[in-house]
């Protein structure tokens, strides 16, 4: 429909003999929050890949409602951080579009206080803990600010604190700063999702992949 703002049909993933996805389809709508599910294996990370763009379909398609490549974000298990300082990790997204300076260290501040990152901005980040690394890679995803936020197993190694901080700041970013947050892919393990009650609320659809085929 209209009002998708990804549309997946027919989805088909091979890898030799092997397929990872077969026949899915998929549709997100503006403001909708999808979890998906599985074991290891079972075509979570290759769903998610296709959809950012990051690899294609061996057949199907994927139709997104603009082809701006910045529509997709994407925040992995592992993160990447550039040898300089915390607010310069954050801020390298709208240093690539040579966002005025003044605008620029507002919104980092902002993102940054409401990951517990703002006294540690002039750190050196590479070398900060794996949850905090990992709230970096959410804050600078965030200040992308694209519209589809995707994370592939984001928050499911970090202790405690981190994913409080990581799930707080985009409760608050989707609702009270009214920023068009729209994650695909709370990518958990099943178990996990399971025995959150919060975590499985947030999903305004939660999709099981076994291997071949989302139900």
């Amino acid at each position: 429909t209209m009002e998708d703002v990804i549309r997946a049909e027919g989805l088909v993933k091979s890898f030799g003999a092997t397929r990872a996805l077969d026949g899915l389809d998929l549709s997100v709508a503006s403001g909708e929050v999808h979890g998906f599910l599985g074991p290891n294996g079972a075509g979570k990370s290759t769903l998610l890949n296709i959809v950012s763009r990051i690899d294609s379909a061996s057949e199907g398609g994927v139709f997104y409602e603009s082809e701006d490549p910045r529509l997709v974000t994407q925040v992995f298990q592992q993160p990447y951080m550039l040898r300089t300082s915390v607010e310069r990790n954050i801020q390298y997204p709208l240093r690539l579009r040579n966002w005025p300076e003044e605008g620029m260290k507002k919104r980092s501040n902002e993102l940054m206080e409401d990951l517990g990152l703002l006294d540690l901005r002039h750190q050196k980040a590479w070398k900060l803990s794996g949850g905090e690394k990992q709230r970096i890679s959410i804050a600078r995803a965030l200040l992308k600010n694209a519209p589809i936020l995707i994370l592939d197993e984001a928050t499911s190694a970090l202790d405690n604190e981190s994913e409080y901080y990581i799930q707080a700041a985009l409760d608050e970013v989707a609702q009270l700063r009214r920023v068009p947050l729209r994650p695909l892919g709370r990518h958990r393990p099943l178990e996990r999702l399971h025995a959150d009650e919060e975590q499985a609320q947030r999903c305004r659809s939660k999709h099981q992949l076994s291997g071949t085929l989302a139900i």
